[in-house]
């Protein structure tokens, strides 16, 4: 009966390193993308478009979950 519940353990505990591996492999396999937010400026007659200025402010909400996702990917 002890052997049993051993072997059953061993195949459980199998199962549940098999999945975890399986959902860390799956979680992200592409790096975050940011969002395209365009912002245009004229100097000097120039017209300059910069579509990820949003990314400028690093104490932004939205900034600091995106360089976290970054960050996550990146491991």
């Amino acid at each position: 009966m002890n052997t049993i519940k051993n072997l059953l353990s061993a195949k459980f505990d199998a199962f549940l390193l098999l999945l975890v591996f399986t959902f860390s492999a799956v979680a992200q396999t592409a790096p975050p993308k940011a969002e395209i937010r365009e912002v245009k400026d004229t100097y000097f007659g120039q017209t300059i478009s910069d579509s990820y200025r949003w990314l400028e402010n690093l104490k932004s909400d939205e900034t600091q979950k995106w360089m976290k996702a970054q960050a996550d990917y990146a491991k």
